[in-house]
C-alpha cells in the first residue's frame, strides 16, 4: 500500500513540473479565478494567490478546474471533502462557495502547505477550511459528515477500492454525493498516468454500486484528458 501512494506522490510532483507545450496553449480564460476579488469587501485577492502557488498553472489548462467544480452544484453551507487533496489544488478553489472545505490527504508536507497558504487568506475563508492527516486506507470521515465528497486524480491509486468506498460511504450525509474525476483509458500525453496505472471508467462505475452508491452518472465529454462520475447515497 505504501508503495501505491508513493507512486501517488511520485505523480504529483510530475504535473507539479509539468513543462509540456501541449497543455501550455491554453489562455487565461482557464485560470481559476472564481471573483471579482477587486470588489470583494472580504479580502479574496489573498484566495488568488493561494490557488496559483498551490499548483504549476499549466494544470489549468487540462484539469478545467472551472467545469469540474461547476459540475459539483450548489456548493453554500456545504461541507466537502477534498480526498488527496494534495498542496489544495481544488480545496482553496471550493472555499469561496462550500461552507466547509475538509482538505485530506496521507502527506503531512502537503497538509503543511496548505495550512502556510491558507494564513494568508481573509479569516473568512480561513475558517472554512480544515486539513486532516489520514492513513492509507481510511479517510477518517466522521458519521454523516460530508455533503460532497471529492476525489481528483486520486482513485485509480487508492488499493481497496470497493472497501475504501464503502468507509466514504459511512461519512456522506443521506442524499450525499460523491465525485470521482481520473484519467481515460484513451492514449494520453506522456506527462500523464500510464494507461496501466489508470482505471476504465466502467470499473469506477461498479465499484460505487458495490459500496452502495445510487444514481450514478458518467461525463467523459466535458474534459478532454478525464472523466466525472457522480453518485448519490442512497
Amino acid at each position: 500500500m505504501k508503495l501505491i501512494y508513493t507512486l501517488l506522490f511520485a505523480f504529483a510532483m510530475i504535473f507539479i513540473s509539468c513543462n509540456d507545450d501541449e497543455l501550455k496553449s491554453g489562455t487565461n480564460s482557464n485560470l481559476p479565478i472564481l471573483h471579482n476579488y477587486d470588489s470583494d469587501p472580504d479580502g479574496y485577492s489573498k484566495l488568488d494567490d493561494a490557488i496559483k502557488k498551490s499548483e504549476n498553472p499549466d494544470r489549468n489548462n487540462w484539469q478545467k478546474p472551472r467545469k469540474v467544480i461547476d459540475r459539483l452544484g450548489a456548493l453554500k453551507n456545504k461541507v466537502v471533502a477534498d480526498i488527496g487533496a494534495g498542496s489544495g489544488y481544488f480545496s482553496f478553489q471550493l472555499l469561496p462557495s462550500a461552507g466547509k472545505v475538509i482538505a485530506i490527504d496521507i502527506d503531512q508536507n502537503a497538509l503543511a502547505q496548505i495550512d502556510t497558504l491558507a494564513r494568508s487568506l481573509s479569516s473568512t475563508l480561513y475558517s472554512k477550511l480544515e486539513t486532516r492527516l489520514v492513513g492509507f486506507d481510511d479517510p477518517m470521515l466522521k458519521d454523516e459528515e460530508i455533503d460532497i465528497v471529492f476525489l481528483s486524480n486520486t482513485y485509480s491509486y487508492i488499493e481497496d477500492k470497493v472497501d475504501y468506498l464503502k468507509t466514504v460511504y459511512k461519512g456522506v450525509k443521506p442524499k450525499g454525493r460523491i465525485y470521482i474525476v481520473d484519467f481515460k483509458m484513451k492514449i494520453l500525453p506522456q506527462i500523464f498516468p500510464k494507461a496501466e496505472e489508470r482505471i476504465p471508467l466502467f470499473e469506477v462505475e461498479r465499484h460505487l454500486e458495490e459500496a452502495g452508491f445510487k444514481h450514478i452518472f458518467s461525463d467523459d465529454k466535458s474534459l478532454d484528458y478525464q472523466y466525472i462520475v457522480i453518485a448519490e447515497k442512497g
